[in-house]
């Protein structure tokens, strides 16, 4: 199945009032393989042809790489989905469902890496610290509202229906809010070994730094376990990139651009 999505030559493209990419003008083809150093990249869509509510057994890498996410435990296994005209993989926080891969993520991103990972909270985490990525060392993670105590320290989220996310670690780490039970792309990057840089549905890049460079170890990576497997991701994912280099300004356009307009964000 063809996952590719037409974009404009110069990157320009019509909104709705809420932001959400339309319409495009003068098409070309552009899909995450032209993203340079991509190191990994899975896509909800070539779930297509499962039953819904299937479990899901692995998540294949189709950067060229063969990093795969599998899940041999049955009761550990998300499940997918179709989310309107989307199709995702859905995790369960109360099931502790979650998938791993052999690569990690000082392989997938390194120190100056980035990924990008479209996404549904579904009513957000019913607790603290439940994350996409944990590898003991980077991690992105959802916080439910209104405040978090514990590993990260206090949070700035004030309401129940707004989840923040965190990019990076308890040494150098950046965090933005975001309305729960919607999709969203969350596209985080580093610029040199301390500074992080976000980016929310294609909003300007907001960036944030720390004296202490943060720590990417090399243990195996998992998806949708929180931190050090305490806590789980509740939501759905659609499609994840990485990229051991985090691009110049018009590869990060063409990445963000694509993946809104392929998901309707």
């Amino acid at each position: 199945m063809s996952t590719e999505t037409i974009l404009p030559t110069a990157i320009e493209a019509s909104t709705n009032l809420t932001g959400a990419i339309t319409t495009v003008d003068e098409d070309i083809t552009w899909t995450p393989l032209l993203f340079p150093s991509l190191t990994g990249w899975w896509d909800a869509t070539d779930l297509a042809g499962q039953g819904d509510a299937s479990t899901v057994t692995a998540w294949n890498d189709k950067s060229g790489n063969s990093r795969n996410f599998g899940q041999r435990a049955s009761d550990n296994r998300p499940t997918k989905v179709t989310d309107g005209n989307y199709t995702a993989v859905s995790f369960v926080e109360a099931s502790a469902q979650h998938m791993a891969n052999s690569a990690s993520l000082a392989t997938l991103i390194g120190n100056t890496g980035l990924v990008a990972i479209a996404f549904n909270f579904v009513g957000g985490p019913s607790t603290t610290n439940a994350s996409f990525f944990n590898d003991n060392g980077l991690i992105m993670d959802l916080d439910a509202g209104p405040t978090d105590s514990g590993y990260w320290g206090a949070s700035a989220v004030t309401a129940s229906s707004v989840v923040s996310i965190r990019f990076g670690t308890n040494a150098s780490q950046l965090t933005i809010a975001a309305p729960a039970s919607a999709r969203h792309l969350l596209v985080g990057y580093r610029t040199s070994g301390s500074v992080l840089t976000c980016s929310l549905d294609g909003a300007a890049e907001v960036t944030a730094g720390s004296t202490a460079a943060p720590t990417v170890q090399t243990n195996p990576l998992v998806l949708g376990r929180g931190f050090a497997g305490s806590t789980n991701y509740n939501g759905y994912i659609y499609e994840i990139v990485t990229s051991s280099a985090n691009g110049a300004a018009g590869d990060r356009s063409d990445l963000i651009t694509s993946m809104r307009l392929k998901w309707g964000i």
